[in-house]
């Protein structure tokens, strides 16, 4: 590091044998000569961060094939990623953090599965969702985009980059669930998602990898009961939870309330309106069972009474004939209320009892009634109902 002013000379393209180059940590400024940059190819190692560049980054570091090492970081540059970084197949680190860089992440550059040191793109105002492309990143140990305006939601590609240690996705506008496929990072040391839009609840796997040491969830829409096991039992552990109104649990050094074991509302509110239901439909079948129960009833008790008084329609003149004449034939008995007669039905040669009252004789009409009122009761085929 120097205090150099001013800008990169065009002639430092005539050092085309130059195999490292470093200008980090000066103030030179304005933008990066393309041209004599571009015929710089056995260029190994270039270190232009900690500056004041600005403009575009220049495509021709295309050219550069034997690099393994960019800084651009820390300097004024804007524009978007130049795709033409994806021809630079020996890279091991790419660090084009803190400058005013937008767009789009390009997938030509996130899939160079060369990159295995770190991979930083933070602090700048790249757009867009992570390419699915992260996962040729097979052999990264350190992915940083925190600090931009990348949106969807967090890659479950990601489970493919099992060299990862650090992963810092923070302060952007990522959204839905964490994806239960960053279990399979198994040697991940730090993850950082705050400062997104990530709800649901925390996975029990965080608790299940061993070698995190350092998980920041602060300031998302996560809720629910923290985990105990592995992160969150681990005093030594830096954790960050805050900002998550609606967490509750854990460790007791984390200061969240107690998980409420009290039914949710909506669940209560749910098993109210099925029991108002079933208790409707219930009532109802059971009036109409008694509707239909009443109905059928009342038909048969109508269609005996019509029976009835259908067959007691007999004329004294009919009476007479069907007993012959009251004759002795024709007599069943005697008894201290009056005689018994047979008779036969014109009609149908149907049997049938006449009785013919002596109503001199005192209680005769009652006994006659009462015998009218048990003979109602019988129901045999040699017995004709009276109505009396």
């Amino acid at each position: 590091m120097n205090l150099i002013h001013g800008n990169i000379p065009a002639g430092i393209g005539n050092l085309v044998n130059l195999a490292v180059l470093s200008f980090m940590g000066n103030y030179l400024s304005g933008s990066v000569p393309a041209e004599a940059i571009g015929r710089l190819r056995n260029l190994e190692v270039l270190f232009l961060c900690i500056n004041n560049f600005s403009g575009l980054i220049p495509s021709s570091l295309g050219n550069l094939t034997k690099l393994f090492q960019l800084c651009l970081g820390i300097n004024e540059f804007e524009g978007s990623i130049p795709p033409s970084l994806e021809k630079c197949k020996k890279l091991q680190v790419l660090d084009l953090s803190n400058n005013s860089l937008n767009g789009t992440i390009p997938k030509e550059v996130i899939s160079l599965s060369s990159i295995s040191i770190y991979l930083d793109l933070s602090n700048n105002f790249l757009t867009g969702s992570l390419p699915l492309e992260v996962s040729n990143l097979k052999n990264l140990g350190e992915l940083d985009v925190s600090k931009n305006k990348l949106s969807g939601e967090i890659r479950s590609s990601l489970d493919s980059c099992t060299s990862l240690e650090r992963l810092y996705l923070g302060s952007n506008m990522f959204g839905g669930t964490i994806p239960e496929s960053l279990k399979s990072l198994r040697g991940l040391e730090e993850l950082d998602l705050s400062w997104n839009n990530l709800s649901g609840q925390i996975p029990e796997f965080f608790g299940q990898l061993s070698s995190l040491k350092y998980l920041n969830l602060s300031y998302n829409k996560i809720e629910g009961k923290v985990p105990k096991k592995g992160i969150f039992a681990n005093a030594s552990a830096e954790i960050s939870l805050i900002g998550n109104e609606k967490l509750c649990g854990g460790a007791p050094e984390l200061l969240l309330p107690v998980c409420s074991t009290k039914v949710s509302e909506k669940h209560i509110n749910i098993r109210i309106v099925i029991s108002i239901i079933i208790g409707v439909t219930v009532a109802t079948l059971v009036v109409i069972s008694f509707v239909l129960y009443y109905k059928k009833k009342s038909s048969r008790t109508s269609s005996t009474t019509s029976s009835i008084k259908s067959q007691l329609r007999f004329s004294y003149s009919y009476i007479l004939k069907s007993t012959d004449n009251f004759s002795n034939e024709n007599l069943f008995g005697v008894g201290s209320c009056g005689s018994v007669y047979k008779g036969t039905l014109s009609g149908d040669g149907k049997i049938v009892a006449v009785t013919v009252l002596k109503v001199q004789h005192q209680g005769a009409l009652k006994s006659f009634i009462d015998e009218c009122n048990a003979l109602k009761s019988i129901r045999h085929h040699h017995n004709c109902l009276l109505k009396c």
